[in-house]
């Protein structure tokens, strides 16, 4: 069995402004090679068994038995300097208003194998981390009723069969079994809610509580692969990605003030309360197109285009168990890159 083993390290550069790059949320350090390259034509290139996260059908270009383990480290780098902030009644929030590194640093692992079964038929496995991110701020700074902290993690667990139907065509496929996880923290307003409620002794943004939201689930779907190989030399590609769904569920928990604004809040209105809570999540489908051609033994053009449905991600949901907590939703609105 050919072994591989690449550690790999690779610097993101992202600020706590909403994010402008087309890769939104999605962990593109899956395979070493291929980011070498920068992905360039990914869905027909086939240089390791890595590249059948991109293409499924690249199993057919892979000879033998092949394991590759992959390691990435992900240092993404933010800061605020100056910053300042109000309520909804336009008081002054204090607290921290520079805020250093926030975007968390991790390693990122991935691990592929693929079997000859047959001349014809190879079957492969993939263990990756598709999609996550991760900030943690101080719970002093300006932005808190924001967020403090904010963590999706995913892993992807997908086992892909391919047939090899003849020298110039491969056809693949593949089932997803994919696990997600998320956390939301921020801290709470109570003395602006509850100055807008009418509640005496309350002053906005000097009554603080913390809400925690922890959700998981385990959502399925599949991904297709076509490689071909008009000529010896030069290979066309065309990959498909289902979506998966989840719906998070989990729990709440809140922490009231000192002050009793928040506990008085709640006991007038039923909310702020520990429950059950649950949201829709989905990662979005992808479709690719890649080219490949040898111009000589040593030189190589690739090609690639790869269309990303992130416009299923138009808003944030969180459903509370809680009839008395109405929905809490935040508006994402992306566009399909």
């Amino acid at each position: 069995m050919r072994i591989l083993f690449v550690l790999l390290v690779s610097t993101l550069f992202v600020s706590v402004t909403q994010p402008v790059f087309s890769a939104g949320f999605a962990l593109k350090e899956r395979g070493a090679s291929a980011l070498g390259i920068a992905f360039a034509g990914a869905a027909a290139a086939a240089e390791d068994v890595s590249y059948m996260f991109l293409n499924p059908a690249a199993l057919g270009q892979i000879d033998g038995n092949q394991l590759s383990v992959v390691g990435s480290y992900i240092a993404p780098s933010s800061e605020m300097t100056d910053g300042t902030a109000t309520t909804i009644l336009g008081t002054p929030i204090g607290g921290k208003s520079s805020e250093g590194d926030a975007a968390k640093n991790v390693f990122l692992p991935a691990g592929y194998v693929s079997w000859a079964l047959t001349d014809a038929w190879r079957f492969g496995l993939g263990l990756t981390i598709p999609y996550g991110l991760e900030t943690n701020y101080d719970r002093d700074w300006i932005g808190r009723y924001h967020a403090v902290n904010s963590r999706l993690m995913t892993a992807n667990i997908n086992p892909v069969l391919a047939w090899k139907a003849n020298d110039k065509v491969t056809l693949a496929f593949g089932f997803q079994a994919q696990y997600a996880e998320a956390e939301l923290s921020n801290a709470i307003d109570f003395g602006t809610i509850a100055t807008m409620a009418g509640i005496q002794g309350a002053t906005p943004a000097a009554h603080d509580g913390y809400a925690k939201m922890e959700g998981d689930d385990w959502g399925f779907g599949y991904n297709l692969g076509l490689m071909i190989e008009p000529r010896e030399g030069t290979r066309i590609g065309l990959a498909y990605r289902s979506k998966v769904h989840h719906e998070l569920r989990g729990d709440i928990d809140f922490r009231l003030d000192n002050d009793g604004v928040g506990a008085a809040l709640s006991q007038a209105t039923g909310r702020f309360v520990d429950s059950r809570i649950s949201a829709d999540l989905t990662t979005p489908e992808t479709f690719s197109v890649g080219l490949y051609h040898e111009i000589t033994p040593r030189w190589a053009v690739m090609a690639d285009a790869t269309l990303t449905r992130w416009s299923r991600f138009d808003e944030l949901r969180v459903q509370f168990d809680n009839p008395a907590e109405s929905d809490n939703v935040t508006i994402e609105d992306w566009e399909d890159s």
